[in-house]
């Protein structure tokens, strides 16, 4: 179980390191459930509280559910048209 939770945290911070890069935009939020009662369906069509930099809420009881939205750059395509005489019609 240590090692799961370890995989987990590890990956978690990986993304956020990449998602940190100045091309990459990230959208980071949190939902407190005192009554532990939200499954990971139900818990998608609740409202969560924005935050940005390090969460902190110190040691509350129940589920503290995280969102995370990574979003890549859109990329912008240029034609090159320095290739002359390609096309000989």
């Amino acid at each position: 179980m240590k090692r799961l939770l370890f995989l987990l945290l590890l990956i978690f911070f990986q993304l956020s390191v990449h998602a940190a890069d100045g091309r990459y935009r990230l959208e980071t939020a949190y939902l407190h459930d005192e009554a532990s009662t939200h499954s990971i369906d139900s818990v998608q069509s609740l409202t969560f509280t924005p935050y940005q930099g390090a969460l902190r809420l110190g040691f509350t009881k129940g589920d503290t559910w995280l969102r995370l939205r990574i979003q890549a750059p859109e990329r912008v395509w240029r034609l090159d048209r320095s290739i002359r005489g390609a096309c000989r019609c």
